[in-house]
């Protein structure tokens, strides 16, 4: 069985289990965070993937202290599961497709806004705009691409609104 298929349904199991259990947002949140630090920490994602002399009991602890806090038992069950069926490996696109379907589930639409610089006021208009047009919670990811040199760039819905400097250039 593929990569793809096998983290998807492990996506959509866990899916099940923390809607059943009330607990979807919280566990969207902390997938979330758990997956940017195995993303960006390439000595994490190695100990906690492909460390098979790392005992089982021990990887959740370690994803409790990377994301900094404790994990919901609901995650720490399903590493645990991940663990004993020897998934570990695919942690990262098991993350990710949870990721993708709490969110659809939980009416969360993924928007990223890049600009020049920090602009709070800029995020809190967007954030706003975006949520009276889709009607539900936005999760904006900021970036900082001073390439741009000034406006923003707005990705949302599979579209693109580009009002940077450098696109007018």
């Amino acid at each position: 069985m593929n990569a793809g298929s096998i983290s998807n349904r492990y996506g959509k199991a866990f899916l099940k289990y923390v809607v059943q259990e009330g607990v979807q947002t919280q566990a969207l949140r902390q997938s979330e965070a758990l997956l940017k630090i195995i993303l960006s920490s390439p000595s994490l994602r190695e100990v906690l993937m492909h460390r098979p002399d790392i005992q089982i009991s021990d990887r959740p602890a370690l994803a409790a202290t990377a994301t900094g806090g404790n994990l919901l038992p609901q995650m720490n069950r399903f590493l645990l599961l991940l663990e004993r069926k020897s998934r570990m490996d695919l942690l990262d696109r098991i993350l990710w497709s949870f990721i993708l379907q709490c969110r659809q589930y939980c009416n969360v639409k993924s928007c990223t806004l890049v600009t020049s610089l920090p602009d709070e006021k800029l995020e809190t208009r967007v954030r706003e705009w975006l949520q009276g047009m889709s009607g539900g919670e936005i999760c904006l990811d900021t970036k900082i691409d001073q390439s741009i040199i000034g406006g923003f760039v707005l990705e949302f819905d599979g579209k693109r609104l580009d009002a940077s400097v450098r696109r007018q250039l």
